[in-house]
């Protein structure tokens, strides 16, 4: 599901080549004697997190100096251009690497010798470098890296999505298991340790899942996966740039429909996804939000426990959602909302006003205040070129003829 309020949606999916070099790279890593107290070198540590866009971010320290890294189950270890300008990681190698927006280019591995994060030390981790900038809605996270799954392997992790809350531990115990409500699923890992799933949806088991927080939607389907489909029953519909991969963007259109998700004998009512146009099948932040998760890499389990209820009544968006395209910034998405409110507003549009506060020509860092109204303001008032004043609201997605809650 496709929610315009929160920009493009952001789905940071790496793919590695396949051959037998680039896999055995991130095999590499070890987790040094940790900073503790505790007896047996155990270590149970609340890692300080903050929020935007229903992402996690986490701190991270190199040579002495902090660093802004999004916490990626999705992806491997990641460092930006310019920490790799400024430490000179040795190069491992050079591989392909796709995007969740079916995008490829050769990147650098590199291996980093020493890194701390949440008070641990880790050693020899291999990450792609790459340009964190290249792609806009990338460039506005501000971030120096990607906390990927092949550092996370290295212990057991506690997330709640709806709070941010994160805490990486070196045993289960504390966990719990014996809960009644607690919903166990095993979990595959491709060569970069990143987990991928399994679901039932309606009468079809859909496998290789990317379990994936450096995506915030809920469940999207690609293209080839409309067994499910029903063009009647669509709850909500998106047009133009819905995601954001390392290497770019593409038009795509999106689909939602209420479809049975089953992860154990219980169905939930959940709006799936459908994309036109990308193959990837993705779990994202907008599921996690509404459980508790315990994500074990050794015995390669994800347990869930669900919060008490499942409430999409809150849901909401505006009507459209802004990119930027040279100097410009344009109406990059529309959806169902366009269409109810009536709205004189088209794919590519230029936006040359918000608030009486001209952004055309767009300046350094205007998408990224573009996208901070966008979240932060419930209604705004554009001016676009050739049509005049448009005055758009955040509204709820789905109307009450088409909502339906957790079963």
């Amino acid at each position: 599901m496709k929610r315009s309020s929160i920009l493009a949606i952001l789905s940071t999916l790496f793919i590695t080549a396949s051959c037998v070099s680039s896999n055995s790279l991130f095999q590499k890593g070890e987790l040094s004697t940790p900073l503790t107290t505790q007896a047996n070198n155990e270590f149970d540590i609340l890692v300080p997190t903050t929020q935007s866009s229903n992402l996690i971010f986490v701190g991270v320290e190199i040579g002495g100096r902090d660093y802004r890294f999004l916490f990626d189950t999705g992806a491997p270890m990641v460092i930006s251009k310019e920490l790799q300008a400024e430490f000179q990681f040795r190069v491992r190698g050079e591989h392909q690497v796709n995007d969740s927006q079916n995008r490829s280019k050769m990147q650098n591995y590199v291996e980093i010798d020493s890194l701390y994060f949440g008070a641990l030390l880790f050693t020899d981790l291999v990450a792609i470098e790459a340009d964190l900038r290249y792609s806009p809605v990338l460039a506005c996270l501000n971030i120096d890296g990607i906390i990927g799954a092949n550092l996370m392997r290295h212990a057991f992790w506690e997330m709640d999505a709806a709070t941010g809350y994160l805490r990486m531990t070196s045993t289960q115990k504390n966990w719990p298991l014996n809960n009644p409500k607690l919903i166990s699923k095993p979990f595959k890992i491709q060569s970069t340790f990143t987990p991928v799933v399994e679901l039932r949806v309606g009468n079809t088991l859909y496998r290789n899942i990317t379990f994936d927080t450096g995506s915030v939607d809920l469940l999207s389907l690609g293209k080839a996966d409309n067994t499910n489909y029903n063009k009647d029953s669509v709850a909500f519909k998106a047009s133009g740039i819905l995601g954001a991969g390392l290497f770019g963007s593409i038009i795509d259109t999106s689909e939602s429909q209420f479809l049975d998700l089953y992860l154990d004998s219980v169905p939930y009512q959940y709006p799936i996804e459908f994309a036109s146009v990308k193959n990837a099948r993705l779990l994202g932040m907008s599921f996690f939000k509404h459980f508790r998760i315990y994500m074990d890499w050794t015995a390669k389990t994800m347990h869930y426990l669900p919060h008490e209820t499942l409430d999409f009544t809150h849901e909401k968006s505006y009507p459209t959602a802004p990119f930027v395209e040279g100097d410009a910034i344009i109406i990059g998405q529309i959806n169902d909302l366009t269409e109810r409110e009536k709205l004189n507003l088209a794919l590519g549009d230029t936006i040359e006003m918000i608030n009486g506060r001209s952004f055309y020509p767009a300046v350094a860092d205007a998408y990224c205040e573009v996208i901070r109204l966008f979240k932060t303001e419930e209604q705004l008032l554009l001016q676009i070129r050739n049509k005049g004043a448009v005055l758009i609201r955040k509204q709820a997605i789905f109307s009450s003829a088409n909502l339906r809650k957790r079963l």
